[in-house]
């Protein structure tokens, strides 16, 4: 339930509280993929690649095809694809 309060919040654009609820999830399912995508999504599409890129790659250690496959296809990270440290996650 939490994951789908913080993915609501996320598709309605309080991208800060549904990081608090992606967090309450990662809390009880520390290996809950999705809940790190979630949280890099937002900061992605913020432009914030300093706080994205931890989440992402964290999202990339527990399920690094799914994840690939849906980062270099979505445009949540368009802002920060371009930088080095970025690329860097996809070598």
């Amino acid at each position: 339930a939490y994951y789908d309060l913080a993915l609501a919040l996320k598709i309605h654009g309080d991208g800060y509280e549904a990081i608090k609820w992606f967090q309450k999830v990662i809390e009880k399912e520390p290996d809950n993929t999705w809940s790190y995508y979630g949280i890099a999504t937002i900061y992605g599409d913020r432009g914030d690649a300093e706080n994205a890129l931890p989440y992402l790659k964290k999202a990339l250690a527990l399920d690094p095809d799914a994840v690939r496959k849906a980062a270099q296809s979505q445009s949540h990270f368009d802002k920060i694809r371009s930088q080095a440290s970025f690329k860097a996650l996809f070598r």
